[in-house]
């Protein structure tokens, strides 16, 4: 799959509980609200936390391109679309934005484009 991450940051992951994960795949959630801000723009690896509530859980769950992030401090929603599903390889999630491993990317399948 040809993802598009931020030219500048290179691509980043946000770990999400279920069924939220689900609800971004569906397109059934365009926004995920956090409290805090970010400049990143461009696809984004969301891994379904490890909270094993439903499944699939503690694994890469999808791509999604956040184009804009719309709010005022502790009330951001991060404006979300294009979402693409992706092997359920496990993984451990992390707070706030973070790097994922060349190797996940790898065995995803993610190449930039």
């Amino acid at each position: 799959m040809i993802i598009k991450p931020d030219p500048k940051m290179g691509l980043r992951a946000l770990t999400i509980r279920q069924p939220y994960c689900n609800e971004i795949l569906s397109g059934e959630k365009p926004e995920e609200y956090r409290c805090w801000s970010t400049n990143y723009r461009g696809d984004i690896l969301i891994t379904a936390s490890a909270n094993p509530r439903v499944a699939p859980h503690g694994c890469a769950f999808c791509v999604v391109e956040l184009y804009d992030v719309e709010g005022e401090p502790e009330d951001y929603a991060w404006l979300l679309r294009n979402p693409r599903a992706v092997k359920n390889l496990p993984t451990l999630g992390k707070l706030k934005l973070w790097i994922p491993d060349a190797s996940l990317v790898a065995k995803l399948g993610l190449r930039v484009g």
